[in-house]
């Protein structure tokens, strides 16, 4: 249900969903499972916590009205702006740059 549920709430990719799994059942070995526990709360340097990157998310997908994604890979990441037209990408790249929309 865990992964479901990170699945779902991060609009993984098929093949990224399978690598959660895979990474999943690779922990699951009882020194992992202690060591996990032991490490539990820590966080690498330079991640992100989850809900705050989904407050981030919320908010992008709001200041720019459409569908935004905040995804982490570590300490870096990657930023999705869905568009669904050429004007849509003006409006979009124009609130971005802060530059007049494209005549």
């Amino acid at each position: 249900k865990m992964l479901r549920d990170e699945i779902v709430s991060k609009h993984l990719s098929v093949r990224q969903a399978e690598n959660l799994v895979k990474k999943f059942k690779g922990e699951l070995t009882p020194s992992n499972i202690e060591r996990q526990q032991s490490s539990a709360g820590k966080k690498a340097k330079g991640d992100i916590p989850e809900s705050y990157c989904q407050t981030l998310t919320k908010e992008l997908g709001r200041h720019l009205d459409t569908k935004a994604n905040i995804s982490q890979n570590g300490s870096r990441g990657k930023v999705e702006i869905e568009y669904y037209s050429l004007d849509d990408l003006e409006r979009l790249i124009s609130l971005i740059t802060n530059a007049p929309p494209i005549a």
